[in-house]
């Protein structure tokens, strides 16, 4: 009897089957008393569940929710579990997949054997893949592997051609993590291993500027990139021992025809979001702003804990996602703040323009329209590494705007007149020594209020923490709009030191951009009467101390409003 199709015959567990309909309706899910009762009644759903609450630790006294978790299906839960066969019986838990053992030790034979059946099924399935065993130029150098113990440096001569790969992993030159990457290369048959801080001449600046320039193509070019992302040094090395709650639990169980089977039964892990919006993943290397692009651009990677492949998709559209999530990042060296993304910026098509201190020309009024995350926890870099335009100029976890939202519903309040940055080598993605940046628009005075501003006049400019601004003139459109701000710091500006901004001092706040959602819908709504909201953004600007006619950026300002169509053409537009 196919059990995917018939109604459950426990009424506790439901068999342990996926069911379109809810699984208790408005009754109350059954308690861990219920499902030791019918256990002990022969029903082997109930066994199987009794058994994991055990493995949990859970009391007996409260009801839990319960997922069962199977391809394609899946419902709202608190406990994950994945449930699979030994034997391919069609009958027990409706599944057709059949899900891994997590091995306790990732170095084994069994890991192994996973790894190379993984790159089999890679290498036959994944069209879009690039072959494991494709021709590529090997990198300027990398190590030779003879054997577990027997590895020389080689250094490769222009258009030499072999299958190769490389270890994103931590990068101090500690031998626990080595010598498990060599140790792992070799019994997976590859022949050459990529490790930067080996190839790579480390005292050498113009050799790390050579080499970063090159980053894509080594990393797109590999055969497998090995991680070791549990490590929080690289004395860690590359082999996690799993919790012993991943590891699965063999339970012999016999059904209603009387036919005994075998299940396993673990807690489920979750693959890994590289999208850090909170910057824990539990995962070390995934904290090192240089391990970004290593896992964007590799086509395979492998983990001492999970398998994961990620596709860079089209950067024009997430290279703000990337800015956004490598923000929340962090670099032994404040000055590889490009170094670190060259490999991803170089994969960016001619369409997005100039490559500008990580904004493109194309969409650089966009790309201004990033902000802090925790202004008072951000601060400027020591030593000048970037315009202050760029979302490279602060140290901290930022905001940027989205690129694939409706481009209609945006419009630019200022013209860029010219953009410009010099780097230091002769790669413009990678350092820099100097950036401009010329628009024209139409701009603010205000002045900087440390405290309350209870004793200023004019409009009040709130921030959620630190200084905000007040007009030091009227405006009259701008009063008029009603429209709300808060002030958004780059960095702690009231903090003592080279960057500090004085109570009372005079910026320049202008506005780069106006958004307005589904604006077609919303201005035919507004025939009869109603209102949408209007959002802006508007830079704060401080004259330069040394430069007068120069302007330095301090922050970014949003302001929204509600508007009908007449007040938003005659005032905004």
């Amino acid at each position: 009897m196919d059990k995917s199709t018939s109604e459950p015959t426990c009424t506790v567990c439901l068999d342990l089957t996926a069911h379109p309909h809810p699984l208790y309706g408005d009754e109350d899910p059954p308690t861990v008393a219920a499902l030791e009762a019918s256990s002990e009644q022969g029903c082997w759903g109930c066994k199987v569940m009794v058994d994991l609450f055990h493995t949990q630790d859970l009391g007996h006294g409260v009801q839990y929710s319960i997922q069962l978790f199977s391809p394609g299906h899946g419902f709202d839960h608190d406990i994950r579990v994945a449930i699979w066969n030994s034997e391919t019986n069609p009958k027990i838990l409706s599944m057709a997949t059949r899900w891994f053992d997590i091995l306790s030790f990732p170095g084994s034979d069994e890991a192994l054997a996973h790894v190379c059946g993984w790159l089999e099924n890679c290498a036959k399935e994944h069209r879009n893949c690039p072959g494991v065993d494709h021709n590529t130029q090997l990198p300027t150098r990398v190590l030779r592997i003879a054997g577990p113990k027997h590895v020389r440096l080689h250094v490769s001569v222009p258009g030499e051609f072999e299958p190769y790969h490389q270890a994103g992993i931590v990068w101090e030159d500690l031998p626990k993590t080595f010598q498990h990457a060599i140790d792992f290369t070799h019994r997976l048959g590859f022949e050459y291993l990529w490790i930067d801080s080996l190839c790579i001449i480390q005292d050498s600046v113009s050799d790390w500027r050579h080499e970063a320039g090159s980053m894509a193509g080594v990393y797109e070019g590999s055969s497998l990139t090995l991680c070791a992302s549990l490590s929080a040094d690289s004395r860690g090395g590359c082999y996690a021992i799993a919790e012993p709650e991943h590891l699965s639990r063999g339970l012999l169980l016999t059904d209603s025809d009387s036919q005994s089977f075998r299940i396993h039964t673990r807690q489920r892990l979750e693959h890994i979001d590289l999208n850090l919006q909170d910057g824990k993943t539990g995962l070390p290397l995934l904290s090192r702003g240089w391990a970004l692009q290593e896992r964007l651009l590799s086509p395979r990677t492998v983990e001492p804990h999970d398998w994961m492949k990620t596709s860079i998709g089209q950067v024009s559209l997430s290279w703000n996602y990337v800015v956004q999530t490598y923000s929340r990042t962090s670099l032994s060296l404040s000055k590889d703040i490009f170094p670190a993304l060259q490999g991803l910026a170089k994969k960016a098509p001619p369409t997005m323009g100039q490559y500008l201190a990580g904004l493109w020309c194309e969409t650089l009024v966009v790309g201004l329209n990033w902000s802090a995350v925790d202004p008072e926890n951000h601060l400027r870099p020591k030593e000048w590494r970037a315009p202050t335009w760029s979302w490279a100029s602060v140290m901290g976890p930022l905001y940027t705007d989205s690129l694939d939202r409706e481009k209609s519903s945006r419009m630019p309040s200022i013209k860029v007149i010219d953009a410009k940055t010099t780097s230091k080598g002769t790669d413009p993605t990678g350092e820099l020594s100097s950036g401009e940046l010329l628009i024209r628009g139409r701009g603010v005075k205000m002045q900087v209020v440390h405290g309350s501003g209870s004793d200023r006049t004019g409009s009040f400019y709130g921030s959620y923490r630190g200084p905000s601004l007040s007009l030091l003139h009227g405006n009259e459109a701008l009063e008029r709009s009603n429209e709300v701000f808060r002030t958004s710091w780059d960095y702690a500006i009231a903090a003592p030191g080279p960057d500090h901004v004085p109570d009372g001092s005079e910026v320049i706040m202008v506005k780069i951009l106006e958004e307005v959602h589904n604006l077609g819908t919303l201005l035919r709504e507004s025939l009869i009467g109603s209102r949408f909201p209007v959002e802006s953004s508007w830079l704060i600007l401080q004259s330069n101390k040394h430069e007068p006619e120069a302007f330095e950026r301090l922050g970014i300002v949003l302001g929204i409003t509600f508007a009908n169509a007449s007040e938003f053409f005659f005032i905004y537009m």
